[in-house]
């Protein structure tokens, strides 16, 4: 990388074969960050923006940032997350491309782990108005949704005014139409319940070093959920007979399934949109989630099982299979 900087198919090959001994492995990361692998792997992503093979290596950039603070750090002054927001405005309605899907998609697999640390910079190049147009386009499509929400993740932690800047975008709005079209997919059910549970708290999120913050309870985004048509779409996925399926997770190494505990959080949001609304409430209960899950019980994966009768104690209702 150092001697054929320009070589284009050379610079392609290291990056993505550097990606796999760095993904998730901070001794790696910080290795090959300090030994110069990021400077390189901008440097050379940020001078062929034009060129999708290029630009779809920004999962392999974003591995780069995977449990390692330092290269965040100095991706914030090259100007990493600034070029991955931009490479998503290129490609969506953009200069390059009306839709260019694996371009978007890398850039999402960037952002989810380049965010941290950078959630002030994200926040300034207009992601989430950008991101919002896309999945009401988009988010029908494998991963957008998935990967986007990583990004909302990294943004309720670093502040409230963020989650209100959020939910008055129409983030909620563009959720419920990612819910009725990818009902199926695990991993992007589990990210938008989980979300939704950071969205309005209460709540306590953590970070990648491990340090949590108290999200408290905001009624105003509650109500906002709702009026954007989240809770119906929320239902019917809770409430739907479709088992769900990992996608695009065979890379990673480790349990996927409980990385992604996508019944589990779906209760545990709807919990969160119930209490102190009696609105949602009996919306739920008209809905009729309570025989649902009365049905569905002895199928329930075991860490959904509590959460979902804590969900039938909100909702002032009984089911025998609950203590």
């Amino acid at each position: 990388m150092r001697a054929f900087p320009d070589d284009k198919q050379l610079m392609i090959d290291c990056i993505t074969a550097m990606s796999g001994v760095i993904l998730f492995n901070r001794d790696n990361g910080l290795r090959a960050g300090a030994l110069g692998g990021l400077n390189y792997s901008w440097g050379f992503y940020s001078t062929h923006m034009d060129d999708p093979d290029v630009t779809a290596l920004g999962g392999a950039i974003g591995c780069f940032m995977d449990y390692v603070d330092e290269n965040r750090a100095i991706g914030r002054e090259l100007g990493v997350p600034e070029g991955l927001v931009q490479n998503m405005r290129n490609n969506f309605h953009g200069k390059y491309s009306d839709w260019a899907y694996e371009p978007v998609k890398h850039s999402l697999y960037a952002l989810s782990s380049t965010t941290w640390r950078n959630q002030d910079i994200v926040m300034k190049e207009g992601f989430v108005p950008l991101d919002i147009a896309i999945l009401l386009e988009h988010g029908h499509e494998s991963k957008i949704a998935e990967e986007s929400l990583q990004v909302v993740k990294a943004l309720t932690a670093y502040s409230d005014d963020y989650r209100h800047v959020m939910a008055n975008e129409g983030l909620f709005k563009a959720l419920a139409h990612v819910l009725d079209t990818r009902y199926f997919d695990r991993g992007a059910v589990s990210l938008i319940a989980e979300s939704t549970i950071y969205l309005i708290g209460p709540a306590w999120e953590g970070s990648p070093e491990g340090i949590a913050r108290e999200i408290a309870y905001n009624a105003k985004i509650q109500e906002q959920a709702t009026e954007q048509g989240f809770v119906d779409a929320l239902l019917r996925v809770a409430m739907s007979p479709v088992e769900m399926k990992h996608f695009e997770h065979g890379a990673f190494n480790f349990n996927i399934d409980q990385a992604y505990p996508a019944q589990m959080n779906t209760y545990v949001a709807l919990n969160t949109l119930a209490k102190g609304s009696p609105v949602n409430q009996a919306t739920m209960v008209q809905a009729g989630i309570v025989a649902n899950i009365a049905a569905k019980f002895p199928t329930l994966e075991d860490n959904a099982k509590p959460e979902a009768c804590k969900l039938v104690a909100t909702l002032h209702q009984q089911l025998n299979t609950c203590p």
